[in-house]
């Protein structure tokens, strides 16, 4: 409930909203307290300042429990969400991270009766200040239940633009936030005083409607008013509905001010300036697009004034949604439609109902694929179950050959019903409408828009077409000119199927069509296109339109609201999560960066290497520690190869078994699939003693979990130890006088023998069926190894479709899609890589993780060629991050060049050692500290000077109803 449908492009954006002072009771009625001081106050980051501060925003960033409802700008740089604990989050695009990064939050009063609702929060997440997670799942309607984000644009605009897409971006102003909550209030957020800091009364800039509804709120839509021609569009009209079967029309006003500012500026000095050029710091080098994103985009915003009630609409039954219909129109004209199980209403600005449309159709037409014929069909739906509009706009000559903008919605509808003697299915029924009229189909089968057809007909007007597609909840294509999809949750409750509704794309015509009508595909031939599976039940969803096409937003019950492409290379690829990072998540990327830092760093001090006794002994234990080794303690080497070799060929295997045959994504859709079994279901409602699918659902969770961890690992810290194993595999010492070719002939005089291992022969049993086994399997783990690594191990990346197009160098090529996508799916502030250098990063990474190890191994008897080629690939990464800059945080980005340059230092050094050759000298220490101290000296600098960008987020709360007595205060 309360997820409005609402076009990008549209002249007068429709979107949810609730608000006012006024309560609905009369003096002498009285009402129980349900509401008490606020409760969900689980993001407390601002209070708290450095580290403490960074780590809360990152685990409590996200909703604690489901995401029941959705909104969005029109241009979709900003997602609104509401959650079933009481708060409305506020997300905007971060053009720089390019990522979805929490701007503002909005804490509501939680009713008394929850406040001691049963929390789930064990000792270490109260220690890493993880939000605990409410058994909401055991009470009804809770939270909040409907939002919207106002968005218009002025009259004058509209037709100076005539449709042109950026310019009528670039003045697209955006206003309050409405949120309906489930015990019946409502509340407007005014982001007009977020640039107000920290100093702001948390109240100020919350208005509540205390009790607009008696029960839930189940939607909200709003349109613009136009009274005049040169109206400047800053009234809107909303239009709430809750479960007490009442919509509620609300007149809102507003007024133009200068956009708020939710982000701090990167501001840096000369100084910083000077210093970012001495290393290149890079960071916060914005790309042109960016700049041209943002240059589109309005500079005003809509600060809320004030509103009035107008009317009470009375229905028969409880009212589950309401959508609007482009701009004000005339009294007996559709603004607006309400849903019930009966059927839509539809609604005047006025707020008069002026009829009723139901899924009854007579004789409509629908392709029969076994008969290869389209055939005549009855269908009846008893019950309607959700609805979606898209209003298009196109330009028109009228008599006197005038130019004018025409307005055109398609309205679908989802129902259950009947067709024949057939059992219940789900069908999608669509009526077009014209400037606020109905259209009807002729005996011709022409489609009529005329008031007089409308205002005299006293019988259900039938609907175009009628689809027979599975599901209820239900949205459809939002562009401007064409409906080419629809979106609907399919039963099982986590699978959106994306189907086609258009036959014939615009632009591919002789002649343009009349409407967006005329494009609608014959039911029959419709197909599913896509499948968006989602690991749990999904609440609400949202198709939105944006810079780079369709986008589906979806809430799911496990606090994350997903972003999914649905056009383009990314297309059926999640691009953006909203939600909270766990403290595994936080930790885990600097400790794989300290790591393989410190294993590149150690093969500057190899055996070969000339260092001093002291330092050389040290070096030796860190090394081998850092290999995974145990070469330093008292075990044979003849014993640990062997299962050495054994599992590093296992992990191989498996590793490329898994990324072929994508088991990784076998195993996610089995996790799926037995947690949303009707047996698992009931299992978690009664709760017996013997639960077999819960147990096999944590059992296929397990593994799955157990995969990504082995995935994960090969993928990034294990690549140096295991390609070090397998180069110690192929180094073989010969003993002088011995010919190459006694190798090919098996060795028959066992006079070579393996380096690590003398006791093993080399060329001939085992190790002989060892070579060959890895000159089989090496090529294959590294192929698949490099779409793997570049997205940190994260096999939901690499589908099997994609693991086998290879080009790379190519732009568009998916890998390097993966790698960007990867890098912008979460906000992580100062750990978020440079979206366009991600994919080049990692792989220059890989790349010398998997050449340094070689190199030390296969030169290890030419010092001088080892420690050069050590050397060289050492500078190779340091430069590379010189010349692309790794991160977008600056201060975090100097700090990694810094880090690669020492490493580079000190594999110069060695090299400085082997020229040198002499162990007893201190002169290389000197000349490493030395070096070292200055690379620190400067970082320290410009780590003092720099400035850091802060999360800044601003947080308001509702006032308290006046009901609320002191004590609870």
């Amino acid at each position: 409930g309360g997820v409005g449908t609402m076009s990008a492009k549209d002249l007068a954006v429709v979107g949810a909203t609730q608000s006012d002072n006024m309560p609905l009771l009369e003096k002498d009625q009285e009402r129980p307290s349900r509401t008490g001081p606020s409760l969900a106050k689980n993001y407390k980051a601002m209070e708290h300042t450095g580290g403490i501060a960074r780590w809360l925003h990152f685990t409590q960033r996200g909703h604690r429990g489901p995401v029941q409802c959705l909104a969005s700008s029109a241009t979709s740089d900003f997602i609104v969400t509401g959650g079933v604990d009481y708060s409305v989050r506020v997300s905007k695009l971060d053009y720089e991270y390019e990522a979805y990064s929490l701007v503002v939050v909005l804490d509501l009063p939680v009713p008394r009766e929850l406040q001691t609702a049963p929390e789930k929060q064990g000792c270490f997440g109260a220690i890493l200040g993880s939000p605990a997670q409410g058994e909401w799942a055991e009470e009804p309607a809770q939270g909040v239940t409907a939002l919207c984000m106002v968005h218009t644009r002025s009259k004058k605009m509209v037709e100076t633009c005539r449709g042109d897409k950026k310019d009528l971006q670039k003045l697209v102003r955006l206003g309050p936030i409405f949120s309906g909550t489930a015990h019946g209030s409502v509340y407007i957020l005014d982001l007009s005083c977020v640039s107000q800091g920290q100093d702001r009364p948390k109240t100020q800039g919350v208005t509540s409607l205390t009790d607009l509804h008696k029960g839930p709120v189940t939607a909200i839509c709003m349109l613009a008013m136009y009274p005049t021609d040169n109206s400047p569009g800053d009234e809107v009209l909303v239009l709430t509905s809750g479960e007490d079967k009442q919509a509620v029309l609300i007149h809102v006003k507003m007024q133009e001010v200068d956009k708020p500012d939710f982000q701090e500026k990167d501001v840096n000095g000369m100084s910083s300036t000077i210093l970012d050029m001495l290393f290149c710091g890079g960071g916060g080098r914005r790309p042109g697009k960016v700049l041209d994103r943002e240059s589109v985009r309005s500079n005003k915003w809509l600060k809320y004034v004030s509103h009035t009630i107008k009317k009470h609409i009375q229905h028969e039954e409880p009212i589950a949604e309401v959508v609007a219909f482009s701009h004000q129109r005339g009294n007996d004209e559709v603004s607006f439609a309400s849903l019930t199980a009966g059927g839509v209403h539809l609604i005047s600005h006025a707020g008069d109902r002026l009829r009723t449309l139901r899924i009854e159709a007579t004789a409509t037409k629908m392709y029969n694929a076994n008969k290869d014929d389209t055939e005549t069909i009855h269908v009846k739906c008893h019950q309607h179950c959700g609805f979606a509009e898209s209003t298009k706009t196109r330009l028109v000559m009228d008599k006197d050959g005038n130019q004018e903008l025409l307005s055109q919605s398609l309205l679908f509808v989802c129902g259950i019903g009947v067709s024949g003697d057939k059992d219940e299915q789900s069908w999608v029924a669509v009526w077009g409408i014209e400037e606020g009229v109905v259209g009807t189909k002729t005996t011709r089968g022409e489609l009529v828009y005329a008031k007089e057809t409308l205002n005299h007909r006293k019988d259900n007007i039938e609907p175009l077409c009628v689809y027979k597609q599975d599901g209820r909840m239900l949205d459809i294509d939002q562009a401007g000119s064409s409906t080419q999809f629809a979106a609907q949750l399919h039963e099982d409750g986590s699978t959106v199927h994306i189907w086609n509704t258009e036959a014939v794309e615009p632009g591919y015509l002789v002649a343009d069509p009349s409407g967006p009508t005329s494009l609608l595909i014959c039911p029959g031939r419709e197909k599913v296109q896509m499948d968006l599976e989602h690991p749990e039940k999904v609440y609400a969803m949202k198709v939105i339109e944006d810079d780079e096409g369709p986008a589906l937003i979806t809430a799911c019950e496990s606090s994350t609201a997903f972003v999914w492409d649905l056009e383009g290379d990314d297309r059926e690829q999640i691009y953006a999560e909203l939600r909270s990072l766990t403290p595994l998540e936080i930790v885990l990327t600097p400790i794989l960066l300290i790591v393989t830092a410190a294993q590149m760093l150690s093969f500057a001090f190899v055996p070969e290497a000339m260092w001093h006794d002291h330092v050389h002994g040290i070096a030796k234990h860190a090394h081998a520690a850092l290999m995974f080794e145990v070469g330093p303690f008292k075990v044979d080497q003849e014993d640990f190869f062997w299962p050495e070799m054994y599992v590093i060929c296992f992990f191989i295997t498996m590793f490329q078994v898994c990324a072929v045959f994508g088991v990784s994504e076998w195993l996610d859709r089995k996790s799926r699939d037995a947690m949303s079994s009707d047996k698992y279901r009931e299992e978690q409602h009664k709760k017996p003693c013997f639960r077999p699918a819960t147990m096999w659902a944590q059992v296929v969770s397990i593994v799955e979990r157990l995969n990504w961890l082995v995935v994960k690992l090969v993928s990034t810290v294990l690549v140096v130890p295991m390609m070090k194993a397998c180069a110690n595999a192929f180094r073989c010492t010969w003993p002088d006088g011995v010919p190459w070719y006694k190798a090919l002939l098996g060795n028959p005089d066992n006079e070579i023998y393996l380096h690590t291992a003398p006791t093993i022969m080399c060329y001939k049993g085992s190790h002989l069926q060892l070579i060959v086994v890895l000159i089989l399997i090496l090529p294959g783990f590294l192929f698949v190894l490099i779409p793997h690594a570049v997205v940190e191990g994260d096999a939901s990346y690499v589908p099997n479709k994609t693991l086998f197009k290879y080009a790379f160098w190519e732009e568009k090529n998916p890998w390097r899609l993966a790698a960007a996508r990867k890098a912008t799916n979460v906000h992580l502030a100062f750990m978020h890589m440079t979206p366009n250098y991600a994919f080049w990063t990692l792989f220059v990474e890989l790349l010398g993780k998997v050449l340094m190890p070689l190199t030390a191994v296969w030169f290890a008897h030419r010092a001088y060629w080892q420690m050069g080629a050590i050397s060289l690939i050492g500078f190779a990464m340091w430069l590379s991050t010189v010349i692309r800059a790794p991160y977008v945080e600056r201060k975090f980005n100097v700090l990694l060049q810094a880090l690669k340059l020492v490493s580079f230092l000190a594999m110069g050094t060695g090299l400085f050692t082997v020229i040198l050759h002499d162990k007893k000298s201190h002169l290389p220490l000197l000349v490493l500290a030395s070096t070292a101290s200055v690379v620190l000296l400067t970082l320290t600098i410009q780590l003092c000077v720099m400035t850091a960008r802060k999360a800044r987020v601003a947080v308001f709360e509702a006032p308290e109803p006046a009901g609320t007595d002191a004590e609870a205060k």
